[in-house]
Parts: structure tokens; C-alpha cells; sequence
């Protein structure tokens, strides 16, 4: 592209969000995109490999903060030859996101979660940051030094910075639909959410019903959008009995064109076909359906 390449086409190429590249540029000056005479920023094909070189350092667990200053050919080595798992850091923003919480602060509690996406990536800072928080924010309320409101308040934040995070992603391009939803039992829609974006970004058209989503609902979707997967987010193990007569129903009645992918932490107790335990088990298999003819 002789001119250059917009953020959208950037941020397309190199598999980094548009906020997230802005929110590079600013903090660690990774790439200098010009500017044009509406302000717009211009990049260059040295700018998209540099991104995406990142990128991966960032998907292999590596903080942005540890990576930035490393030539491309430094990268390419760290990405190839292993990487640091960047504990150290997600540690110290889940316990920037419980003070938030402890300090009804939900501004603060909203930037640990753009600095976790800048720093791990949008999968990342779910799996290493996100799941982790509202694991020790549960904890604290079970053990009674957490109010139930802490949780709320934590809860509103995140599902509004996951949903906000989605809808950056919606017009990809896509190779058909899939179902995403939490069903009948289930609550929280963190975990739907998250996979809703890991979809959208594996190209799909992600058709999102939300939580507590009874088996006809999701099976009625499928129909109408000729889906070519069902997705299913199983958290929490409380209503396992309702959960598990959801996916029953789904395995008699989904059309034999929709698969049925069950993941999340209380997944497995519905059969080890469903061991969709982390959010790069779900990318390699939808990768796997974008490949069937």
C-alpha cells in the first residue's frame, strides 16, 4: 500500500486492537505514525511487522512493558526461544483491581483493566488478570471481608469493559456464524463474553444471546443464523444439574451443521468431551471449523 496504512488496517493486519496500538504509541512510543493534515495517523509496512511481532511476544506472556525496547530481531528470537510469563505483573494489577474494588473506585478498577489489555493482550488480560481478580473478589466475599456490592461493582465494570471490547470487534470479516451464550443456571457472562471476542477475531460472525439462555433460545438462534457453532460458557458449578440438562437438550436437537463447543472452568464436569478449559484451546478450535469444507 503506497500511501501507508490507516489504524483499522493496522490494527487488521497485525492482530492489535486500535486502542491498544494508540495506547503503545503514547506510553512506550513502539511505532511513530505520521500524521496527515486531518490528524489522521499513517503507518508503514515496518510499523505493521513491528506490531505483530509484539503482538505474539505479548500472546506468548511477555508484558508489553519488558518487550518494548527489543529490536525486531530480539523479539523474533524471544518468541521462538520461549518467554517470561510477565507473573510478576499480572499479580500486581489483581491486586490494584482488589483495592479498586475495596475503594468503590470503579475509575481505577477500569484503567487496571486497560492496562492489563495493553500489557497481555485482550486474552491475556482475561485468563491472567481478569479470571484471577473476580476469583480473590469471590474468595473475599465467601470468607466475609468483601461485601456482596464489592462484587457487583467489580462485576458492572468488567462487563462493561468486555462488551465494550466485543463491540470494537464487530465488523471483522467473517466466515459464517456462531452462537455465543451463557445458558439457563448460569449468571455472569464473563466467560461468554470473552469467547464472544476470541471468535470475532477468529473471523466469525458472532451472534452473542448473553447469560441464562434456556436450551430453546440458543437452539432457535442456531436455526436462524444456519450457525456453525453452538458456544457455551460453563463457570460456575453451582447449578450444574440445570447446566447439564441445557447441554443435553443441545446435543439431541442442534442441527447436525452446528457444533457444539463447551468451555470454562466448570466445563469438564459435564464430560471430558467438553475440555475447553482456556481461551486458546477455543481459538485452536475454531480454526479447526473455519478449515472444514
Amino acid at each position: 500500500m503506497g500511501n501507508g496504512y490507516t489504524i483499522r488496517a493496522v490494527s487488521q493486519l497485525s492482530g492489535v486492537t486500535e486502542h491498544v496500538i494508540r495506547a503503545w504509541e503514547k506510553r512506550y512510543g513502539v511505532v511513530v505514525p505520521r500524521r496527515t493534515a486531518g490528524n489522521h495517523r499513517v503507518f508503514t509496512e515496518s510499523d505493521v511487522v513491528r506490531l505483530r511481532l509484539l503482538a505474539r511476544a505479548v500472546d506468548s506472556g511477555n508484558a508489553i512493558g519488558e518487550v518494548h525496547a527489543l529490536s525486531n530481531l530480539e523479539l523474533e528470537e524471544l518468541v521462538e526461544g520461549g518467554s517470561n510469563d510477565g507473573a510478576g505483573t499480572a499479580r500486581s494489577l489483581v491486586q490494584r483491581g482488589l483495592d479498586a474494588a475495596v475503594a468503590f473506585d470503579p475509575c481505577e478498577l477500569r484503567r487496571v483493566l486497560f492496562d492489563a489489555e495493553g500489557e497481555f493482550g485482550v486474552a491475556g488480560a482475561i485468563e491472567g488478570v481478569i479470571s484471577p481478580l473476580m476469583d480473590e473478589i469471590g474468595r473475599a466475599w465467601f470468607e466475609g471481608s468483601l461485601m456482596i456490592i464489592h462484587e457487583h461493582l467489580a462485576s458492572g465494570v468488567i462487563r462493561s469493559f468486555l462488551g465494550a471490547v466485543f463491540e470494537a470487534r464487530t465488523e471483522t470479516t467473517h466466515r459464517g456464524a456462531v452462537v455465543v451464550t451463557a445458558p439457563a443456571g448460569q449468571d455472569h457472562e464473563f466467560g461468554a463474553l470473552a469467547c464472544a471476542i476470541v471468535a470475532s477475531d477468529a473471523g466469525f460472525r458472532v451472534v452473542y444471546l448473553g447469560a441464562n439462555v434456556p436450551a430453546t433460545g440458543i437452539i432457535q438462534a442456531a436455526v436462524n443464523t444456519n450457525a456453525t457453532a453452538a458456544i457455551v460458557s460453563v463457570v460456575f458449578p453451582q447449578s450444574m444439574p440445570r447446566v447439564r440438562e441445557t447441554i443435553e437438550l443441545l446435543e439431541r436437537d442442534l442441527s447436525g451443521k452446528t457444533r457444539l463447543l463447551v468451555g470454562g472452568a466448570s466445563a469438564i464436569q459435564l464430560g471430558t468431551q467438553y475440555n475447553l478449559r482456556t481461551l486458546d484451546d477455543l481459538t485452536r478450535e475454531l480454526a479447526s471449523l473455519s478449515n472444514e469444507p
